[in-house]
């Protein structure tokens, strides 16, 4: 794993849980707020990509990792300790 990838999952799981909170506070449903990447169908390609900040395929990192951890949330549900969160796991 490149030293920077740390870095990137701590930030898109930062911002996550802060949208997490505000659509609880506010009553609305959890979706994506990043555009879908047009140059990987999912994380294991973006390391191939070798993308810098400011190259147009960075931002797939942003959006795959979101809709990761968003898949995570959904498949575990706001509860990781429900019976079957656990099941998950």
């Amino acid at each position: 794993i490149p030293r920077e990838q740390p870095y990137r999952f701590h930030t898109l799981s930062h911002t996550l849980l802060e949208s997490l909170s505000e659509n609880a506070r506010i009553g609305t449903p959890v979706e994506a707020s990043s555009r879908p990447c047009a140059y990987a169908a999912n994380i294991a390609e973006l390391e191939p990509l070798e993308t810098e900040p400011g190259d147009d395929a960075f931002t797939c990192n942003y959006s795959l990792g979101e809709r990761f951890f968003l898949d995570l949330y959904h498949t575990l549900g706001r509860d990781p300790s429900s019976r079957d969160s656990a099941a998950c796991i």
